[in-house]
């Protein structure tokens, strides 16, 4: 089973369309799964989980929880 790597992405101020993205990637396979916005990081993980056992991959290596750094608009860890 390919392996890939998943981070979980903080929004704040976005409550209105959720604020948690779970993302997940491999390069070495060209793999890139995402969730859509969700109010909290369970709602997100849940998807993510079930969209990676459809495409036959497994979250492996967890890279943390990100947050949107709207003064530098870039993802910092939170």
């Amino acid at each position: 089973m390919k392996q890939v790597t998943y981070k979980s992405i903080f929004f704040p101020g976005v409550k209105d369309v959720g604020q948690y993205i779970g993302m997940a990637w491999n390069y070495d396979h060209a793999l890139l799964i995402s969730t859509k916005p969700y109010d909290t990081y369970t709602e997100a993980q849940k998807e993510l989980k079930e969209k990676c056992a459809q495409m036959g991959v497994e979250l492996r290596w967890y890279d943390g929880e990100y947050k949107w750094d709207k003064v530098t608009e870039q993802i910092v860890p939170r």
